[in-house]
């Protein structure tokens, strides 16, 4: 299994874009340009190697992609997005809306006491940790 860390997260339980592990000849992925003068356009995988990732459907200058960093090989402001446009777009909501989240909680954290805190982190830690079955 293949776990790849890129600006789009390592998230296992997103619903909004298929891990770089899961993708397979034929997929619609995104090609997602830095440089807003560029359209982010979408592609097809063509083939996965151990190395590199390569599409069809775009310029030939941005269609391989360095398999561990998504970062296209001949130019790097091309990014490879494992996903459709749409499914890019609803990622860039979720991640605007998970960071106003994370905004709000933490105003509010920082306005209880010590005692207060943790209990908050006791009760994080029972949510977080795996519950063994048994």
């Amino acid at each position: 299994m293949v776990t790849i860390t890129t600006q789009y997260g390592t998230n296992k339980n997103s619903t909004t874009m298929k891990r770089i592990d899961e993708l397979k000849k034929g997929d619609v992925v995104s090609c997602i340009s830095r440089d807003p003068r560029n359209g982010n356009v979408e592609a097809t995988v063509k083939s996965i190697g151990s190395k590199y990732i390569t599409v069809d459907g775009v310029n030939k200058s941005y269609s391989k992609y360095e398999r561990e960093t998504l970062t296209c090989a001949d130019w790097s402001s091309w990014e490879l997005f494992p996903g459709t446009l749409d499914e890019y777009a609803q990622h860039l909501k979720d991640e605007h809306e998970r960071e106003e989240t994370i905004r709000r909680i933490n105003r509010q954290l920082q306005k209880l006491e010590l005692s207060q805190l943790k209990s908050l982190t006791e009760a994080l830690q029972n949510i977080l940790t795996p519950q063994s079955k048994g």
